[in-house]
């Protein structure tokens, strides 16, 4: 088996998630590389779920396939892959492994087999942003979390390049001077749009219960109609979600929105 089919072989499966024993059993005829967009269908008998799947190809490989598949019967095998390819498959993957100077095993203990291949396919159309429910189509798998939880990977420094990819929030910090919209949005920026004073003690007052002493039962009852009404107001401002605060301190802390499911009671309330 020459070196530039078995390359062609591993390119075939980590651009298309192929099973070993799928690209040894495809023939001439489950190719269809003569219009816009090429495909190729793994049969049913040969599919380990025996389901029929048409599988797209990326314009390159099937212009690599071509020479392979011209002028041959469509029963034929398309590949002239030896019997043993299968058994031996991991075998000369790890010979050219070798040969290219890249471990055959990972500092986490995971192996670069032939299987790996189809992991590699997988964990790029998830790198690559597409949507799920389009990976678990193209990996053929019954269930997302096979996809998403058993063969997507994620490489050391995915992790940090997601989070720097978040949007930065205003900061906390009283009294910086930082002037900005969304700041605004977030009721953090100045003293006339800060949740913390006109949200929560709409009054002005920002002396809770407990600092005022011994209270009437009316008294009480203002002030949990107050408490009801502030928790509404949070609810129900422009540009946040509702923030966690505690009616026994006298600081409220709404730096940090929080974006939890939201649900309202019967009677209006907001319940996380």
């Amino acid at each position: 088996m020459s070196g530039s089919l078995r390359a062609l072989v591993y390119r075939l499966a980590a651009e298309t998630g192929l099973r070993v024993a799928e690209i040894q059993s495809l023939r001439t005829g489950d190719f269809d590389t003569d219009k816009s967009h090429p495909t190729l269908t793994v049969r049913a008998e040969v599919a380990k779920n025996r389901r029929i799947a048409v599988v797209p190809l990326r314009a390159g490989i099937a212009l690599e396939l071509a020479p392979y598949l011209r002028s041959k019967h469509p029963a034929s095998l398309a590949l002239p892959l030896p019997v043993s390819f299968k058994d031996k498959a991991t075998r000369w993957l790890k010979f050219d492994l070798e040969a290219a100077e890249i471990p055959y095993k990972d500092e986490s203990g995971r192996f670069a087999d032939f299987h790996a291949l189809r992991v590699t396919f997988i964990s790029a159309l998830i790198a690559q942003q597409t949507h799920p429910k389009a990976v678990q189509a193209l990996a053929r798998h019954a269930s997302p979390d096979m996809t998403l939880g058993v063969y997507t990977k994620i490489g050391r420094d995915d992790e940090a390049e997601a989070i720097s990819r978040l949007t930065e929030l205003p900061s906390c910090q009283p009294d910086t001077g930082i002037e900005s919209v969304a700041a605004q949005r977030t009721g953090t920026h100045g003293d006339e749009n800060r949740v913390a004073s006109s949200v929560a003690f709409p009054g002005g007052s920002h002396d809770t219960p407990m600092d005022s002493g011994r209270s009437t039962p009316a008294l009480s009852n203002a002030r949990r109609t107050k408490s009801k009404r502030a928790a509404r107001k949070v609810v129900e401002a422009a540009g946040i979600e509702p923030a966690s605060w505690s009616r026994r301190t006298t600081n409220v802390y709404v730096c940090i929105p929080w974006f939890g499911s939201r649900r309202e009671d019967a009677h209006g309330q907001a319940s996380f």
